[in-house]
């Protein structure tokens, strides 16, 4: 009888703590939540790193696994410092942020197919918050 509640209250501790790990594998996962901004539902992922250099490095690795989610429709991004990208599949949009003051990355993906004009209003948006 005990193994049985022992073996209930494992599973339930490995449903509730279990997924700690988000899209991005790289870096200490600080926040992942969902939201809605201007009518569109979105899956914000954040992470953090020990230094500016180490979330720089990472940013590129976070695009190029996002690259490799399938073919993308559209891409653009921000050439001045390479800190912003974002990708238009079939299905959703997806957006990375490097943010250096903060030694972060952030990941925006759409549940739905977008605009990258409109999502780059909404992304605009998320990253100020």
């Amino acid at each position: 009888m005990w193994w049985f509640v022992g073996l209930v209250l494992i599973m339930v501790l490995v449903l509730v703590y279990g997924d700690r790990q988000g899209l991005m594998k790289y870096g200490k996962l600080s926040s992942k939540r969902h939201l809605e901004l201007n009518g569109h539902a979105y899956y914000l992922e954040s992470t953090r790193f020990e230094t500016e250099e180490e979330a720089y490095y990472k940013t590129f690795k976070v695009v190029q696994d996002v690259g490799s989610w399938g073919k993308p429709l559209e891409m653009k991004y921000e050439l001045y410092d390479c800190s912003v990208f974002v990708y238009q599949f079939e299905n959703y949009t997806v957006g990375v942020k490097y943010k250096r003051d903060e030694r972060a990355i952030q990941l925006l993906k759409s549940k739905a197919p977008i605009s990258i004009a409109d999502f780059e209003e909404d992304h605009r948006l998320t990253f100020v918050q």
